[in-house]
């Protein structure tokens, strides 16, 4: 090991870095990281909203085919059997939630991820 630490030179011919050139790089770096920022906020409300949406149209979906059961379905218009009803519920509430959870999690991830 005390090879290798020999083996490093350090440059001393390299003149530092004007105080003001500093500077503007700290700028140019605050402002990169000010813009990946605002893009991410961005996108977050972008699929946050579109998340949004496919639960709205999930719900809506599925409390019609409940009315069409309960009121069209005495009638004869509209017949799922018990079965049907419940398997199409359950999987598709697992579905929606199981995107809504996908979803979140990346967009919104904790500070340790």
């Amino acid at each position: 090991m005390a090879d290798d630490i020999e083996k490093i030179r350090v440059r001393r011919d390299v003149p530092p870095i004007p105080l003001e050139e500093q500077r503007r790089i700290e700028a140019g770096i605050a402002n990169v990281k000010m813009k990946s920022l605002r893009q991410e906020r961005e996108g977050r409300k972008k699929y946050a909203a579109g998340i949004f949406r496919m639960i709205r149209i999930w719900l809506f979906v599925l409390l019609s085919l409940f009315v069409f059961q309960g009121f069209l379905g005495p009638r004869g218009w509209f017949s799922l059997s018990d079965a049907a009803l419940i398997a199409i519920a359950t999987t598709t509430t697992a579905s929606v939630t199981g995107i809504f959870l996908l979803v979140v999690k990346h967009l919104f991830p904790a500070d340790g991820d």
